[in-house]
């Protein structure tokens, strides 16, 4: 069973050639979430160029990984799950000072 699908933005999602998101690309996408598939976006882009320009203008998406894996925001926390249960959790390398 999918349970996730990720759309890159640019040539895959909106082509090149119109700079449109197909009608039917955005019925497909609603069919997968009616379905209980989750749909997120994954694009070298800022979230913030996402936005300004509209790029996925009514639409929903469930997660946004962009700048190339840089920043990820799931916009439905409650549906994820870790990755690592916390007892295996790896461990930060960060250290703080006093």
């Amino acid at each position: 069973m999918i349970k996730i699908i990720f759309f890159d933005i640019d040539g895959t999602l909106r082509p090149f050639e119109t700079g449109v998101i197909p009608e039917d690309s955005k019925a497909a996408i609603q069919k997968a979430q009616d379905a209980g598939v989750l749909c997120a976006i994954a694009t070298g882009r800022h979230w913030v160029e996402i936005y300004n320009e509209g790029l996925v203008e009514d639409m929903y998406f469930d997660a946004f990984v962009t700048l190339d894996g840089g920043y990820d925001y799931i916009l439905h926390p409650d549906k994820a799950r870790p990755v690592f249960p916390k007892s295996r959790a790896p461990k930060s390398r960060r250290t703080t000072t006093s």
